[in-house]
């Protein structure tokens, strides 16, 4: 008995095998999406960038001392959503550079929020700009 479910299980194996060889993921799509994979803003302002989808440390000649001031002065600029996610994207590539820079993002970026809140507005995209970087 033993021996026929082995070799019923042989072919099986070797198609489980061959399919997943098949359906691999090419390299060009490997990495997180919202942060591997940059979104398409044409010229929109956003934060500086160079490079391609795997340079993931932006303009090697910005200084990460103002991300802060520049996120905040592109996302109270009210940019289209697209535009808003890419920013928030490269301004999480940067602040792995830069954990006091990453500090002092978060922390106004969850003021901005706060503060509308408390003058009695809901602003769901200063808390969804919070939620984005709220891994750094």
């Amino acid at each position: 008995m033993m021996p026929k479910l082995s070799m019923r299980s042989l072919p099986l194996s070797i198609a489980v095998v061959v399919l997943f060889s098949l359906a691999r993921v090419p390299s060009s799509l490997a990495g997180p999406p919202l942060i591997c994979h940059p979104f398409e803003i044409g010229n929109a302002k956003s934060l500086p960038w160079s490079g391609n989808v795997w340079n993931l440390s932006g303009n090697q000649n910005y200084n990460t001392k103002s991300l802060a001031q520049d996120t905040l002065a592109i996302l109270d600029g009210n940019p289209q959503i697209i535009v808003r996610m890419e920013t928030l994207r490269r301004a999480t590539l940067y602040s792995q550079k830069d954990p006091e820079a990453a500090r002092e993002l978060l922390t106004k970026l969850h003021a901005r929020a706060s503060r509308a809140e408390a003058a009695g507005r809901q602003d769901a995209l200063a808390w969804f700009d919070v939620g984005s970087c709220s891994d750094l």
